[in-house]
């Protein structure tokens, strides 16, 4: 794709257009304002402290570079202006940065496994058309601006105090100095008392004019196109707090973008950033690998990738349930292990004796119970089968391949109809001896509204690694009815990422979020 300068930018053509977010430009170089009082901290002039927020910000892009953190961006379209907040469609990208690449020579830097061809990119918006993202763009929201973030080119205006978490903050406006300079950043950014570290960013980055000849024109054009955003950081080592991740929830119109034109469109989304612990933060090295001693090589390649969390306090209350079935089983069932990959779409299989669940599918769940159901009928897979897939080099990371198109996954291959039907035997017998006996109905509802998503959702319902849950707009596994038949089934809740979880960015582990 060709950049038009390094602007945020869209292409407009009949089909499709590109969204790309990307800082830099010239400004005139001026003095810096007055608009940040004296003795804001320590009797410090206001010049000084602007200098010193400015002079960190620099520094944390200088030490930020040794990382090539995983970045995963997960985006919905919805109809916009309404209420219902309708899906229309979705987009997912995963891929690693090389923070040196990128910060230095201004290279491309990113590694995809999922987001590399021009299909998967599209995304369908109200007026019909499907445009194609840029995942580069959601990696420069992670950036205030990657070149020029200074005195000369940026003013501070001081807001007001205030604590996120346990961190006292001091809230600044950030303008650029050259009004509506395009691709310049105009937001609001805290910055912790202690260290002048900003910690947290928020706004958008300003925009070129989109002139009515480049909407129409047949050849197509880039225009820009900005998006608000937040992003959030976490402290990976003393005084370093890098970007952990972002969020995104714009109604964009282009009457705001050009002056001219009706077509709105809604987009919704979120990065995470994670993968610092390979080198320079708290820990030496990255964490040794935490998998049972049974587990195979797929289960240990993910791991060392950084898409298999460490094995934590999610893990163990996953594993809780199997031993809970297992103790009121009257079956004897094998010793299983519950881990959790990272990401986003939805997963749930099975590496030897190996249960994977991804994050998403996680987010999504509405309660335990019906958890168990699905850990039930998983735990029944293990017991009846010997899942075969193709074998993949665990020498090298999945990083590291570079194929045609997007990543296949690791080979895990589909259930025989024996064995479901085997599997969704079992996972009675197993559930009629639980307290989850009366959920299996409230599973079933559960893979029904997920089966109707994925008309809209295709990203966010499609394995990446193993199996899904549902595939081709049909579910994947037979879950059984189990229990009296007379039992009334409550209401599956409407399912959407919660957002329950994030994940460590320096130790790749799975935590609740506050």
């Amino acid at each position: 794709m060709k950049r038009m300068g390094q602007y945020s930018t869209v292409r407009l053509s009949s089909y499709t257009a590109f969204l790309v977010f990307v800082l830099a430009g010239v400004c005139t170089p001026q003095d810096v304002n007055d608009r940040v009082p004296d003795g804001l901290v320590n009797g410090m002039s206001g010049v000084e402290l602007s200098r010193r927020i400015f002079e960190a910000e620099r520094d944390m892009m200088h030490r930020i570079r040794i990382y090539s953190p995983i970045v995963e961006t997960y985006v919905q379209s919805l109809w916009p202006d309404t209420t219902a907040q309708m899906l229309l469609d979705d987009v997912y990208f995963l891929g690693k940065v090389d923070f040196l690449r990128r910060l230095v020579s201004g290279d491309y830097a990113t590694t995809l496994l999922s987001g590399t061809s021009k299909n998967s990119r599209q995304i369908l918006n109200d007026n019909g058309q499907k445009w194609e993202l840029d995942p580069d763009g959601f990696v420069s929201m992670l950036f205030i601006d990657q070149r020029d973030f200074d005195t000369d080119t940026y003013h501070l205006r001081y807001l007001k105090s205030e604590t996120l978490g346990t961190v006292s903050c001091l809230v600044f406006g950030v303008t650029a100095v050259k009004a509506n300079a395009p691709g310049r950043f105009d937001g609001t950014v805290w910055v912790e008392n202690s260290g002048l570290r900003i910690v947290r960013v928020k706004g958008i980055f300003q925009a070129n004019h989109v002139r009515l000849r480049q909407r129409l024109s047949p050849l197509g054009a880039s225009v820009a196109l900005p998006l608000h955003f937040d992003c959030w950081r976490e402290m990976i080592a003393p005084d370093l707090w890098a970007p952990a991740y972002l969020t995104i929830d714009d109604n964009v119109g282009w009457k705001a973008i050009g002056g001219d034109g009706v077509t709105d469109f809604h987009y919704r989304g979120r990065t995470f950033v994670w993968g610092y612990s390979h080198i320079g933060s708290f820990q030496n090295q990255r964490l040794a690998p935490s998998a049972t001693s049974d587990s195979g090589p797929d289960v240990i390649g993910l791991e060392k990738d950084g898409l298999l969390a460490p094995f934590g306090t999610v893990e163990r209350s996953l594993n809780a349930i199997i031993q809970r079935l297992a103790a009121g089983s009257h079956v004897d069932l094998p010793k299983v292990t519950c881990r959790i990959l990272v990401t986003t779409p939805v997963e749930l299989f099975h590496v030897g004796n190996t249960i994977v669940v991804s994050r998403g599918f996680l987010e999504m769940v509405p309660d335990e119970s019906t958890l168990a159901v699905f850990l039930a009928h998983e735990l029944a897979h293990v017991a009846v089968e010997t899942a075969v897939g193709k074998e993949v080099d665990h020498e090298r990371s999945l990083f590291d391949y570079s194929p045609p198109g997007e990543f296949l996954g690791l080979g895990i291959r589909h259930s025989t109809e024996e064995e479901e039907g085997k599997a969704s035997a079992l996972t009675c017998g197993i559930l009629n001896d639980s307290a989850y006996t009366s959920a299996s109905g409230r599973a079933a509802g559960f893979v029904e509204q997920l089966t109707t998503m994925s008309r809209q959702l295709p990203n966010l319902t499609r394995a990446r690694f193993g199996v899904g849950l549902v595939e081709n707009g049909r579910s994947v596994h037979e879950l059984p009815s189990c229990g009296s038949s007379g039992q009334s089934v409550p209401p599956v809740p409407q399912l959407q990422l919660r957002g329950r979880y994030l994940v460590g960015v320096s130790t790749d582990e799975l935590r609740l979020a506050r």
